[in-house]
C-alpha cells in the first residue's frame, strides 16, 4: 500500500470489532513511512464504524482453521479440488424436473435453440439470448433456471437500465430489475459484459447447493465436448454494477466514465442500491471489452452505495482484477478470488466500504493479491 499518497489501512492492534485500542500503532511513526500529515488511527474519526456490519469472531483469516466450518465448500471452483460447480438446478423453476428443451424462453429473451449438456447430465436445455439493453421503467426481467442464457451479442453485451449516458440526473433513469434464479447459468463471449446501470438493480440470489454461475460460452462448449471446463481466461468481459454512490473523481454533475466505455457512474448518494448478489461464481472473464485495451474485471463496483449487497462471491480465472471498487461505499463479505492474473482485490477513487472473510489464491505468476490505487482510499 502506498502510504505516502493518502491511502489508509487498518493496522494491527485492533480489538475484535476493528476498533482502535491504546495498543494500536500511530501511523505517523517512522516505521510506517507515513508523512507528518498522515492520520493517527487512534482517533475516533478513523475507527471502523459498526454500521459496516462486521461480524465478531475469535480467529484471524477468511475462516476458522482446523474445523468443518468452511464456507467455501460446495459452491466454489478449484478451492476444494473441483473443476466446475454448475449443474441443472435442484430448486426454482426446474425443481423436481429433468432438463427439457421446450422452445420456451422468459419474456425479454429470445430462443436460440437447444443446448446439449456435458457428459453425465441428462436432457437438453433451451438456449435463451438476452437483449442488448432493457430500458422499460418498472420492468423486471426474470431468468429462470430451466434455461441457459447468452448475453446480448457483441459489445457491450447486456445493459440493464438506461443510464449509460453521462447526464448525472437520476430523474431521467428507468428502474429495471434483473432477477436471476438459483442455479442459473449465464454465458458470455468476447466483448460481452453484464452491466447494471445507475437507477437499476440486479437480484442474483443463489444458494450453496445451486450457485448462480456466469462463465464463457467457449468454456461451456469445451466442457460439453469433453474438456474439464476450466482452462481459459479473458473469454468474456465480466459483471459490472454502477451506482450513484461517491467517487473522488466526481465533478458536478458526477459522471465518471467507466472502464471499457460502458457508461457513467458516481453521485452523491452513499446509500444507493444496485441490488444484491449472493452465491455467485464469475469465471473466465476480464476481456478487452471495447477493443482498445480496456478490460473489465470479474466483478466491478462503479460508485455503488452501501445498500448494494454482495456475499458469497467467487471470481475465478480472470485476466484482469478479481474485484475492483471505483469509489463506492459497498461492504462485501465471504469473497473468494482464485487464479486471477492481475490484482485479486483492488480499489481506488475513495472506496469507503469494507470487506470481511476474504480468501485470495494467486496463480503462479507475478500477479498481485491486493492493490490500492493512488487516491484517498479507506478500508
Amino acid at each position: 500500500t502506498n502510504a505516502g499518497r493518502n491511502n489508509r489501512l487498518v493496522a494491527p492492534g485492533l480489538e475484535a470489532a476493528g476498533q482502535a485500542t491504546d495498543q494500536s500503532p500511530d501511523l505517523q511513526g517512522e516505521l510506517y513511512s507515513f508523512t507528518a500529515s498522515s492520520p493517527d488511527l487512534q482517533d475516533d474519526v478513523y475507527m471502523i464504524p459498526d454500521a459496516l456490519g462486521l461480524q465478531r469472531v475469535n480467529y484471524i483469516g477468511a475462516f476458522e482453521q482446523d474445523t468443518d466450518d468452511n464456507w467455501t465448500r460446495d459452491w466454489t471452483v478449484q478451492v476444494n479440488g473441483n473443476f466446475t460447480v454448475w449443474q441443472p438446478a435442484s430448486s426454482g423453476t426446474l425443481a423436481g424436473s429433468a432438463p427439457a428443451a421446450d422452445g420456451t424462453c422468459p419474456a425479454g429473451t429470445t430462443d436460440e435453440g437447444d443446448q446439449a449438456l456435458p457428459a453425465g447430465m441428462s436432457g437438453e436445455m433451451d438456449l435463451c439470448r438476452l437483449a442488448g439493453s432493457y430500458e422499460t421503467d418498472g420492468e423486471t426481467i426474470t431468468l429462470t433456471n430451466d434455461n441457459i442464457y447468452l448475453l446480448g451479442s457483441g459489445f457491450p453485451g447486456t445493459m440493464v437500465g438506461n443510464d449509460d449516458a453521462a447526464d448525472g440526473d437520476s430523474a431521467n433513469d428507468v428502474n429495471v430489475t434483473l432477477a436471476i434464479e438459483p442455479g442459473t447459468l449465464i454465458l458470455g463471449s468476447v466483448q460481452e459484459a453484464l452491466v447494471v446501470t445507475r437507477g437499476s438493480q440486479i437480484q442474483a440470489i443463489g444458494t450453496a447447493a445451486d450457485p448462480i454461475v456466469m462463465s464463457s460460452r467457449d468454456q461451456f462448449n469445451g466442457w460439453v465436448n469433453g474438456t474439464n471446463g476450466d482452462s481459459g481466461r479473458s473469454e468474456w468481459a465480466g459483471l459490472a454494477l454502477m451506482g450513484y454512490g461517491p467517487s473522488n473523481e466526481c465533478n458536478t454533475p458526477c459522471d465518471v466514465n467507466a472502464e471499457g466505455n460502458v457508461g457513467a457512474y458516481g453521485g452523491t448518494n452513499p446509500e444507493d442500491n444496485s441490488g444484491e448478489l449472493q452465491y455467485v461464481v464469475i469465471a473466465h472473464a476480464g476481456n478487452d471489452i471495447d477493443g482498445n485495451g480496456n478490460e473489465l474485471n470479474g466483478l466491478t463496483f462503479f460508485g455503488t452505495g452501501s445498500a448494494t449487497q454482495a456475499s458469497y462471491i467467487q471470481v475465478h480465472k480472470g485476466s484482469d482484477d478479481g474485484l475492483e471498487f471505483f469509489g463506492s461505499t459497498t461492504f462485501v463479505d465471504h469473497i473468494v478470488v482464485t487464479s486471477t492474473t492481475d490484482d485479486s482485490f483492488d480499489w481506488g477513487q475513495g472506496w469507503t466500504g469494507g470487506a470481511q472473510f476474504v480468501l485470495l489464491m494467486q496463480p503462479p505468476d507475478d500477479a498481485e493479491p491486493v492493490r490500492v490505487r493512488d487516491s484517498t482510499d479507506e478500508v
